[in-house]
């Protein structure tokens, strides 16, 4: 486990984006890594935004939005 300082960018309706203190899991595929936040989410709309390189220094990035109610 890799301990992250930030999970993404999570704006809500009425809030400035902020950073959500996230643990961080490789996957066993070695491929995939998940994300747990350190507390709950309250209720609303979040958006993760993310950003990687593979193996050969390529750089990759994009985002998700999910609900929590």
């Amino acid at each position: 486990n890799m301990d992250h300082s930030k999970m993404g960018d999570a704006p809500m309706a009425d809030h400035a984006p902020m950073k959500i203190p996230a643990i961080s899991q490789l996957g066993k595929d070695g491929k995939s890594v998940m994300l747990m936040p350190k507390r709950a989410l309250g209720a609303g709309k979040y958006m993760v935004s993310w950003s990687a390189a593979g193996a050969d220094m390529h750089k990759m990035s994009g985002s998700f939005s999910f609900t929590v109610k």
